[in-house]
């Protein structure tokens, strides 16, 4: 499993709004986050490492998000009165993107259905990559 950088984002900032009646569950959700970060960069299993979605964040893929984004945002789901696709969302879909282009059969863990449906199609299997133990 992989942990996008845009998904540790989003998920920090819900836990970090929760409403003050349930605000005591903040601290124990955000640790619970963190312990998952850890792992996630130690590649504890089920985590892989990503270090390759840091290459997102620069100049050229930055330019590139500026140009592709606005007409996935703009994108509605006029039946739920929805938005299309956020920057994050466009991040995931390329992490997604990436693995599918190396064979890796790719499910985005998601219940948002408008970021779900730019799920990559299998296009051949790749045997898994070799992990490191801890």
């Amino acid at each position: 499993m992989v942990l996008p950088l845009a998904t540790l984002i989003e998920t920090g900032n819900h836990i970090a709004q929760i409403k003050k009646s349930s605000g005591s569950q903040r601290y124990p959700l955000a640790q619970k986050l963190a312990e998952l970060l850890i792992e996630a960069i130690d590649e504890k299993s089920p985590w892989a490492a990503f270090t390759e979605q840091y290459d997102l964040w620069e100049e050229e893929t930055l330019k590139k998000l500026a140009k592709e984004w606005p007409p996935l945002a703009a994108q509605a789901d006029a039946k739920k009165d929805k938005g299309g696709l956020s920057m994050g969302d466009v991040t995931i879909k390329w992490i997604a993107e990436y693995y599918a282009d190396m064979g890796y059969h790719v499910k985005t863990l998601t219940g948002d259905q408008g970021l779900k449906s730019y799920e990559p199609v299998l296009k051949t299997q790749k045997p898994p990559r070799r992990r490191k133990y801890h």
